[in-house]
């Protein structure tokens, strides 16, 4: 077995790297928003959650959260190793904020052109927490 893996490294190099890489590449949030915690997470917060997930986000993300085949840069919701890196906070930054320069995800914050209330947004990571198995 370690002559497999010194033989990968010398004749790929670069796959160090690649298994090395973040899975997707999405911005980290600054800390007041990382520890702020959702408190909208009731039935009903989820169930209006999952309509606006499904008019807004499902297009890219998924019905059940999987992602784009096609588009690796897209988070898949239902990878649960890496949504357990991310707290509510963290992505209620994404939500709000955008995806960041690299990704075709503007924010859905009050202050974009979506204009989503905050209380919305917490609404729809509470469905999306659902969706991890």
């Amino acid at each position: 077995m370690l002559k497999n893996i010194v033989f990968g490294l010398l004749f790929f190099p670069g796959s160090l790297l690649l298994a090395a890489s973040p899975l997707y590449n999405v911005p980290d949030a600054p800390v007041e928003y990382t520890e702020k915690k959702n408190k909208y997470t009731s039935q009903k917060d989820i169930e209006i959650g999952k309509k606006y997930y499904e008019k807004e986000c499902a297009d890219c993300h998924g019905e059940s959260g999987e992602g784009d085949n096609d588009d690796k840069s897209v988070v898949a919701f239902n990878n649960s190793d890496w949504m357990k890196t991310r707290s509510d906070g963290q992505l209620f930054y994404i939500a709000a904020e955008g995806a960041g320069d690299d990704s075709d995800m503007e924010g859905y914050g009050p202050w974009s052109e979506m204009g989503y209330s905050e209380k919305r947004i917490w609404q729809m990571i509470a469905y999306i927490r659902t969706l991890i198995p």
